[in-house]
């Protein structure tokens, strides 16, 4: 038996393709013992169910009710995929656009959001950033992910413009990007929190609770705010009921909520300096 293939070129469509003949050339078909084949109703036409279609959009219903459409490139790689009839969340449609690389790059959502993609070269998940976010504590969503692909850091803008950075692994360094904004080793050890330039209001929401043992969180300060003394900086620390206060000058504070005068002075080491 021949096989032969045919590559459908652009604008080459047929919603009713029949089955003519079929061919054996003097080969067989038979079954597990033998038995041949019946092939006397292979030459049909079922109606509307044999087709040919060119690289255009492909129209798939999905269970849930959506709709799935795939636009492809002439190389036969997937262009974009739009859904539509989305129900239960914050929007009824989105679009994802895809890169060279065969994996999704940039989505945009009806409701304003907006979704992208940025990979490592060796093509494993880098980030992903949402804009426009409604329905959520947060307008904006950054996730950082190491080079194995694993959830690394996520930085989320609040609606009150303020900034929480969380940390998902142990042992990483989350530098303040400036503004007011939490900072948290989310449960993780051995995090260091990095204040230099401009960053005016700061909170660690968890350093009290790792400022001493083995893996011990560190907090890395600008040394020449404090002449890399370790003295001067709980000279410049002011301590209530709610934590500590770390003044570096007029414009920028560190607060270390449920951190003692006591304890901070008893772990020098958990603090350091740097230019």
């Amino acid at each position: 038996m021949r096989w032969r293939s045919y590559v459908v070129a652009a604008g080459q469509n047929t919603l009713d393709l029949a089955v003519k003949w079929l061919a054996l050339n003097r080969a067989e078909i038979v079954d597990g013992t033998g038995n041949n084949a019946n092939i006397s109703g292979a030459a049909v036409n079922p109606a509307g169910i044999l087709q040919i279609k060119d690289a255009g959009p492909m129209i798939v219903p999905l269970a849930n009710g959506e709709t799935e459409t795939i636009a492809y490139n002439a190389d036969g790689s997937i262009h974009d995929i739009a859904y539509s009839g989305v129900t239960g969340r914050p929007y009824t449609s989105y679009d994802v656009l895809y890169g060279g690389n065969d994996k999704p790059a940039s989505a945009s959502y009806s409701n304003g959001m907006t979704e992208s993609w940025t990979y490592y070269p060796s093509g494993v998940l880098e980030q992903i950033q949402f804009q426009n976010v409604t329905g959520k504590p947060y307008t904006a969503l950054e996730n950082d992910y190491d080079t194995s692909g694993k959830l690394a850091v996520s930085i989320a803008t609040n609606i009150d413009g303020s900034k929480s950075m969380t940390a998902h692994e142990s042992g990483l360094t989350l530098a303040a990007t400036g503004g007011t904004e939490t900072l948290s080793g989310g449960g993780n050890v051995g995090e260091t929190f990095l204040f230099g330039g401009a960053f005016v209001h700061a909170t660690i929401a968890d350093f009290a609770a790792n400022i001493a043992g083995p893996n011990h969180d560190t907090v890395s300060l600008p040394g020449a705010a404090f002449n890399n003394s370790f003295a001067q900086l709980l000279a410049a620390t002011t301590f209530s009921k709610s934590g500590a206060l770390i003044t570096v000058d007029a414009n920028d504070t560190v607060a270390i909520p449920k951190l003692t005068q006591a304890v901070m002075a008893a772990n020098p080491g958990s603090f350091s300096f740097h230019t």
